[in-house]
């Protein structure tokens, strides 16, 4: 029975919305007061239906609509609420796979944006096996207007849970690194860049009698290579290495000198080796800046 009522319930009241995620960890100040009236993680296993649950928002505007949801999430009573002066927002954060989650909101301001704080596990955390569905109630005042469409505007804090988790970091954040560059290695003659996870892949790049010292079991390598030149003058860097929520990005300088330039007709290979905690080396994507050094005629 309560399966058929949350599927009629999400048909009928909720709507679907995006949530700007930014990443970002600065709010603006919010003009209205923040109450929250209800909040809490369900269970996939004791709600089969928040499988079908994504990221959704209701602005609730009658009693008995707040009385259904807080039937839904194991309530028998709603609060009393003046309806002519407040209204409650219903946010469900979707399905999340770490042991740990809860959201805190923040605030509500002028125009309509809702300021959510994130916090859950580092992905090398422990985590448990049940999907948790954090979700929210909160009461406003009651807009003049609801010509304005609701924003999620989200960040998100890691924490540590102990057993060698990280301790607390917002995201986004640079990630430290230190260079390892200056070792014999091969990479081939085309441009490329990776990263090196295994031992195994570690003694097939570096082929020198004497290798950098690197701890797989806690550090990741990440390489730039610009290819194989003929002439000398060429250069690559990593400029910055940032932790997003989904992914860390890469950002990558690389340095072309023109063909007008005069150098050296000499074999180079620039290339450029960096290691990272291995905590951070999830979804790595590179982003590469060109730049073109032109010489003066």
């Amino acid at each position: 029975m309560k399966k058929a009522f949350f599927y009629a319930l999400l048909g009928l009241f909720f709507i679907s919305c995006g949530g700007g995620s930014g990443g970002s960890n600065h709010f603006s100040k919010p003009k209205c007061c923040n109450n929250i009236i209800k909040s809490g993680s369900l269970i996939e296993k004791d709600y089969a239906p928040l499988a079908q649950m994504s990221k959704t928002i209701k602005v609730i505007k009658t009693k008995s609509e707040l009385d259904r949801y807080f039937s839904f999430i194991g309530d028998e009573k709603s609060p009393q609420i003046d309806f002519t002066k407040s209204q409650v927002l219903a946010i469900f954060m979707g399905s999340k796979t770490t042991g740990v989650y809860s959201l805190n909101i923040k605030g509500i301001d002028e125009q309509n944006n809702i300021y959510i704080e994130n916090k859950l596990q580092s992905h090398d955390c422990k985590v448990t096996a049940d999907m948790a569905y954090p979700y929210a109630l909160v009461k406003y005042p009651k807009p003049q207007s609801d010509s304005k469409e609701l924003a999620i505007k989200e960040s998100y804090i890691h924490t540590d849970t102990g057993g060698g988790c990280p301790e607390i970091y917002v995201i986004p954040f640079k990630v430290q690194f230190e260079d390892i560059s200056g070792f014999e290695s091969s990479l081939g003659k085309s441009k490329n860049f990776g990263v090196i996870r295994r031992k195994e892949r570690f003694d097939e790049v570096f082929i020198g009698s004497e290798k950098p010292s690197v701890d797989f079991e806690k550090e990741t390598i990440i390489y730039a290579h610009l290819g194989t030149f003929s002439r000398a003058g060429h250069d690559i860097k990593i400029d910055k290495i940032m932790r997003e929520e989904e992914y860390t990005k890469v950002y990558i300088k690389s340095y072309y000198l023109d063909k007008t330039c005069p150098s050296a007709l000499v074999i180079t290979s620039p290339k450029v080796f960096v290691k990272i905690p291995k905590k951070d080396s999830y979804n790595i994507i590179f982003e590469e800046e060109k730049d073109i050094v032109r010489c003066a005629i």
